[in-house]
């Protein structure tokens, strides 16, 4: 199905469970969105979301960089012709909300027991919440 994150075509309280992957970081209205997650899940529902992120550990946010910022868009260009939308990818990831900032947000549209659990150092992160 189709839909508008903004405005989801569901009934308030429709869900025990709402998830997302890599895609949060794409929402235009980010925090609409996770309010209309927010509304869609029963109380006590469980929202789970993991998206890409930058890692904090220094050495690795270097090879990080340079991997997205610079390998990525290179081998993007070779393959899929399209350098730009292999640009777009790391400048997505950075402009998200991340780690303690994104659990303040889901604390912000109402969740409650918000945790994150970075993931191959960092370069994902699972975020739970309770609603």
């Amino acid at each position: 199905m189709e839909g508008n994150c903004e405005a989801l075509p569901f009934a308030e309280s429709s869900f025990d469970a709402v998830t997302c992957a890599f895609g949060v970081r794409n929402f235009e209205h980010l925090e609409q969105s996770l309010c209309e997650m927010y509304r869609v899940t029963i109380q006590g529902g469980q929202i789970v979301i993991l998206e890409l992120s930058v890692p904090r550990n220094s050495l690795l946010r270097m090879g990080y960089t340079f991997w997205t910022h610079t390998f990525v868009p290179f081998v993007g260009s070779l393959v899929a012709h399209n350098r730009e939308a292999y640009r777009y990818l790391p400048r997505s990831i950075v402009a998200m909300p991340q780690y303690e900032a994104f659990a303040s947000l889901l604390r912000r549209v109402g969740y409650r027991n918000v945790s994150f659990t970075p993931l191959s150092g960092g370069i994902a992160t699972l975020y739970k919440a309770i609603k």
